[in-house]
């Protein structure tokens, strides 16, 4: 098989991994993948095409920051089709599920972990958000995406942690610019209390009111400040302690470890309530996320 072959058979088996699915004929897009440690990054190019994604694993833990370069296109939601013409998309856990674009387009996307953007943006809302234009500081983003994909060259191991840590800043700016948190004293209680959670998530005696004894305000004032991003002290606590337990599932190191056990370590009270908040955050069970193939975060 010619060298060409090889290359474009990888990008669609690639894509379909990624759960992209054609919506009659051919998909109409050419892609180049490249992998930079645990960021994705994708530049796709397309004619007028309708496509759509499924998540393989509903609830991960990935932010899509996408860049529209060239064309437009319309998002299927609830059973309306939604016009969009805007430059920048900001998806967690992936695309909109059902895309058509009408005319030639262009896009440059980078999937990153959502861990990797907690120190810039601590709450990333599940919804899509969309912006009109790219600022000059984005478009740079993009651009320097763009060089990473098209350099066919192999990065050694120190170069692709080097090159990740960029991403991670690059992104972790862009995400912090667009999702700034309300000014003032707010701003400042809030990553307070997401640091203070993030620190002591896996202490079972960590209590909503420790957390607000910890940032200095009563939990009053704690809660009405986190309610405004529709979540509470007791919420996050939990959010942060299934992320942990979710880590030593997935951690070889750890298979010898019991579910008990692993509840215990992550804060939990019980494995019960640590396969509840499995469930609801993750969607899957421990053995589940147990089983998970390497590279499937």
């Amino acid at each position: 098989m010619p060298v060409d072959e090889v290359i474009q058979d990888f990008r669609h088996r690639r894509f379909m991994e990624e759960g992209v699915r054609t919506v009659g004929g051919d998909t109409g897009m050419h892609a180049r993948v490249r992998p930079i440690g645990t960021t994705l990054l994708i530049h796709a190019t397309g004619s007028r095409s309708e496509f759509t994604r499924k998540p393989l694993d509903p609830g991960i833990d990935q932010i899509d920051i996408t860049m529209i370069d060239r064309g437009e296109y319309s998002y299927l939601d609830g059973g309306r089709w939604y016009h969009v013409t805007s430059a920048l998309m900001i998806a967690p856990s992936g695309l909109p599920h059902r895309v058509q674009f009408d005319r030639e387009w262009e896009m440059t996307l980078l999937r990153v972990p959502r861990a990797m953007l907690l120190p810039y943006a601590p709450i990333i809302r599940d919804e899509i958000q969309l912006y009109p234009e790219l600022t000059l500081f984005e478009g740079s983003v993009g651009t320097f995406a763009r060089q990473l994909i098209d350099d066919d060259r192999a990065a050694s191991g120190s170069e692709a942690t080097a090159v990740e840590r960029v991403i991670r800043e690059m992104v972790g700016t862009l995400v912090q610019q667009r999702y700034g948190h309300d000014s003032g004293t707010g701003a400042t209680v809030w990553d307070r209390a997401l640091s203070a959670i993030r620190a002591r998530a896996t202490d079972p005696n960590l209590s909503p009111e420790q957390v607000a004894r910890d940032v200095g305000c009563s939990l009053r004032q704690l809660q009405s400040i986190l309610s405004r991003n529709d979540t509470s002290v007791a919420g996050e606590i939990r959010r942060e302690r299934t992320r942990h337990a979710r880590q030593l599932l997935r951690d070889s190191n750890a298979d010898n470890l019991g579910i008990d056990e692993i509840a215990r370590r992550a804060g939990f009270g019980s494995s019960s309530t640590l396969r509840r908040a499995l469930g609801t955050l993750y969607e899957r069970t421990p053995r589940e996320i147990r089983q998970q193939p390497a590279g499937a975060d």
